[in-house]
């Protein structure tokens, strides 16, 4: 499962400029660039009392923002946009995976990723060619999860 996800991590900032999302950047360095480790931190700012995100196979359905540490908005799904956003929770970056087991339908917490479990020595751009994410950076997420979906 590991080298599954493995896998996938190293192949979604591809995926995500295949479909027009982001522009992917090698490390400004000559030297390989080993993405900073550091500790995942989770705080509960709602606790939901809905069904409870147990597993990685899980779908969830989320409001959400992601942001850098000095602010910038690089991401955001807000209610405004109508229906939550839905993915499988495996399909995320690690960060997100670690970050949201045993979180509950109707809570919101925020996340702060280290680049080890974010986009890694990646620079992540958005369509218009502008750097969102540099590489190396720890990211942000406000997220409120609306639904889970139980594999069958």
């Amino acid at each position: 499962m590991v080298a599954l996800i493995t896998v996938f991590l190293r192949r979604l900032p591809t995926l995500l400029a295949a479909m027009g999302l982001m522009t992917l950047t090698a490390c400004s360095s000559s030297d390989p660039c080993v993405p900073e480790s550091g500790t995942l931190v989770t705080t509960d700012v709602t606790i939901g009392n809905g069904d409870e995100l147990t597993s990685v196979d899980d779908s969830i359905y989320v409001y959400y923002t992601g942001a850098l540490t000095n602010g910038n908005i690089f991401n955001i799904w807000t209610v405004d946009y109508g229906e939550p956003l839905g993915f499988r929770l495996n399909e995320l970056i690690v960060g997100w995976q670690d970050g949201m087991i045993g979180m509950k339908e109707g809570g919101r917490r925020l996340l702060t990723i280290p680049p080890d479990l974010g986009y890694g020595c990646v620079e992540q751009r958005d369509r218009f060619g502008r750097v969102v994410i540099p590489e190396n950076a720890t990211t942000e997420f406000d997220i409120t999860l609306v639904k889970v979906a139980h594999p069958k």
